[in-house]
């Protein structure tokens, strides 16, 4: 999950936008505190295919600086 997470250039807040949970979920993830599972693990398979494809900024575009 980070090393996706690192290949996009993302950061956890941006990836927990993304899957629709906490950056904290996100970094316990990353930890293996709490292994990804469900829903968050075909979240990542779809990121991951759409990072293959160059399109994964198009799934969660940035926010402004005044978010």
């Amino acid at each position: 999950m980070k090393a996706l997470r690192k290949r996009l250039n993302w950061n956890q807040k941006r990836l927990a936008r993304f899957l629709g949970v906490n950056q904290s979920t996100v970094s316990n993830m990353e930890r293996a505190d709490n292994p990804p599972k469900g829903a968050i693990l075909i979240s990542l398979q779809v990121l991951s295919d759409a990072a293959d494809a160059g399109t994964a900024d198009a799934l969660c575009p940035e926010l402004e600086a005044a978010e």
